[in-house]
């Protein structure tokens, strides 16, 4: 539910209990924390997907708003997370302390320079399984909020306390809310929908248990649950492809691994495969860069190979650039009985690895040289490991005299270790891919250009109305021209202009722009063939000129 530009817009919530897919609420410029007074949902039980808040101005709490908000199930996430609140500049606490349960996906909070009441939630009690991959960060200082929990000032019974990161504190959304997680009635209506597993109600039983036809109930499964799942060849290519053989115990197929982006996926494919113990036919995994391990495949004890790759591999390797490691081989078992391993193009896969999967599996003397080429596979990797002949670790008798530190300030600092500029950059990598992802995500696209054969200027189709004035110029312009009158009988002239115009070098100058006012610039890039093809999507930033100086 995409709920963007209005406040009134919000009342597509009313009476809703359960929304089946995500919330987004973003891009309210001209919200006040007046229009918020009085909004409240508190039929609001549950979010299937995720919650996503961007840029909405005047929004200085979820307390209200969603009172009774208790689950996010994170079936479907906004780039692995299953709540993001990103750029609300007058959040100032999440507030939702009904929230007890994010089934899947991870938290992102961020730059949200009024958000304080951070350090007293603790995230492991919401999502204990993803609280390493949360991110919050660009939020208010700490030391400049007062971020205190109810009871500790007075003689109420205070919040509970639970360690993170080492500090033991007292656990709140707010001054006035403490955090906790209720539990389900016994009783829930409309029960034949769903199960119901340590006094939860959830849609379907945990890994481990299943019900019985004749009860609601979920019961512990001796050993492995079994699932039977006949795919013929599957090609699993993402999270969401993995997530349809969740609880398959018994592939009848084959099985092909093709994941080619994506972060933090071990915990997400070993949640939807890692209850697989056999596969009938073959296992294919080529061009995985976001693989390290197969280690997701926890339970996989054999490949049986009723159907080869190219009628000779069972097993086939090709192509993974950052794969590192198959299995812990002093915990893992796996059978090949036939066919063939080939292994190729894996630069950071060492050789020694390979040849312990041999003797596992029991292949061991079927491949040839060729099949597992010791050229392209660990070439890139530091698999030598040569035993040092002492332990000790000092050079030179020591006798002689110690040299002082030169403690002048004329060197240079060291340079950080590969390892760490490595980090950086993927670090910075990763927050370019989440604001591109959300940017395209959220924004809507206008009209395609069109060139009229009167004068060639790009036009386009009369755009909706939005919430802040546009100022739209493709990257090829001179200045801009004033707004043409409006004509007697025609529509009512709005309470904003758009400019539109052509520059052909790399800045502009915007004239006849008010004081104190937010635009919105559109930059296209046209080039020869724009007469045919059109110019380039849209880039923009939003800006706001200068108060007038004779204003008080």
């Amino acid at each position: 539910m995409d709920i963007r530009n209005d406040v009134s817009q919000l009342q597509k919530l009313e009476n809703c209990s359960i929304i089946e897919g995500n919330l987004q609420i973003l891009l309210m410029f001209t919200t006040g924390a007046e229009d918020f007074r009085g909004l409240s949902f508190p039929r609001l039980l549950m979010i299937t997907e995720y919650l996503l808040l961007f840029r909405v101005y005047g929004l200085e709490s979820l307390r209200d708003l969603f009172p009774n908000l208790s689950v996010i199930r994170g079936t479907n996430l906004f780039f692995s997370y299953a709540l993001v609140i990103f750029e609300m500049p007058h959040l100032r606490d999440v507030g939702l302390h009904s929230l007890g349960h994010v089934l899947r996906g991870s938290v992102r909070i961020e730059r949200n320079q009024e958000l304080c009441h951070l350090s007293t939630i603790d995230w492991g009690l919401l999502l204990p399984d993803a609280v390493d991959n949360t991110y919050i960060v660009g939020n208010k200082l700490a030391e400049e909020c007062a971020d205190v929990c109810p009871g500790i000032l007075d003689v109420e019974k205070p919040c509970a306390q639970t360690t993170v990161n080492g500090q033991l504190d007292y656990r709140c959304w707010t001054s006035s809310y403490c955090q906790k997680g209720e539990l389900v009635s016994h009783n829930p209506r409309d029960a034949s929908k769903f199960v119901i597993h340590q006094r939860q109600c959830l849609s379907e039983c945990p890994s481990g248990y299943t019900r019985n036809d004749s009860s609601i109930f979920c019961h512990k499964c001796e050993g492995l649950c079994p699932k039977e799942c006949k795919v013929g060849t599957k090609t699993i290519d993402s999270t969401r492809a993995a997530q349809e053989l969740g609880g398959c115990t018994l592939v009848e197929g084959n099985l092909i691994i093709n994941i080619r982006r994506g972060y933090n996926l071990a915990s997400e494919l070993q949640s939807s495969l890692g209850l697989i113990e056999t596969i009938t036919g073959f296992l294919k995994i080529k061009h995985s860069f976001a693989l390290v391990s197969l280690s997701f495949f926890k339970n996989l004890k054999l490949i049986r190979g009723d159907s080869m790759v190219d009628g000779n591999y069972t097993l086939y390797v090709l192509d993974n650039q950052n794969l590192q490691q198959l299995w812990d081989w002093s915990h893992h078992v796996l059978s090949i009985p036939v066919g063939k391993m080939y292994f190729a193009f894996n630069p950071k896969l060492c050789l020694a690895e390979i040849y312990r999967m041999e003797e596992v599996t029991g292949t061991k003397g079927r491949q040839n040289k060729a099949e597992i080429n010791p050229r392209t596979n660990g070439d890139r990797a530091s698999c030598l490991k040569l035993p040092t002949s002492s332990a000790d670790t000092r050079f030179g008798d020591g006798d002689g005299p110690e040299v002082e530190q030169d403690t002048e300030e004329r060197c240079c600092p060291c340079r950080p270790a590969d390892g760490q500029l490595r980090m950086e950059g993927e670090a910075e990598s990763f927050q370019k891919k989440f604001e591109n992802f959300l940017h395209n995500s959220i924004i809507i696209p206008r009209p395609p250009w069109k060139v009229t054969s009167i004068n060639k200027n790009p036009q386009r189709t009369p755009k909706r109305r939005r919430d802040v004035v546009a100022v739209t110029f493709p990257a090829n312009a001179s200045s801009v021209e004033p707004p043409a009158p409006s004509r007697p009988g025609g529509e009512p002239k709005p309470d904003f202009q758009i400019f539109e115009d052509k520059v052909v070098r790399d800045r502009a100058v915007l004239s006849r722009l008010r004081h104190f006012t937010e635009y919105r610039i559109d930059i296209h890039a046209c080039n020869h063939a724009a007469h045919t093809v059109g110019c380039s999507a849209a880039t923009f930033v939003f800006a706001r000129t200068m108060p007038e100086r004779s204003a008080s």
